[in-house]
C-alpha cells in the first residue's frame, strides 16, 4: 500500500522525555473516519483517515497514553497513560 502519512508518537531518540512502558496502539473510530493515538508529551490526537490531518489534540495526561479507544456507541473517547480519562468532544467540534 502507500503511506499517507505517518507521525512520530514516541520522544525521539535522546529526547529527555522518558519514552512509555508500551507504544501507544492507535484505535478507529467505529465509523473509520478517524484514528487516535497517544502521542509524547502526554497528549492524544485525532487525524482524519482520509487525509491525515490532524483534528484535534487532547491535553490531560502527564506521560505518553499507551491505550485510547473511541465509544462504539457514543460520543466519547478513552485514553489511559497515568489516569484514565474519559473524553466528551466539544459541541460542534469534530469528531
Amino acid at each position: 500500500g502507500t503511506l499517507l502519512v505517518e507521525y512520530p508518537i514516541a520522544a525521539p531518540a535522546g529526547s529527555p522525555e522518558a519514552l512509555p512502558a508500551r507504544p501507544s496502539l492507535p484505535s478507529f473510530s467505529p465509523d473509520s473516519k478517524y484514528v487516535m493515538s497517544g502521542v509524547s508529551g502526554g497528549g492524544t490526537c485525532i487525524w482524519q483517515t482520509t487525509t491525515g490531518r490532524l483534528i484535534q489534540r487532547l491535553s490531560g495526561h502527564t506521560t505518553q497514553p499507551t491505550h485510547v479507544a473511541f465509544s462504539p456507541a457514543h460520543a466519547l473517547a478513552v485514553t489511559a497513560a497515568e489516569s484514565c480519562a474519559w473524553w466528551i468532544p466539544e459541541e460542534g467540534s469534530q469528531p
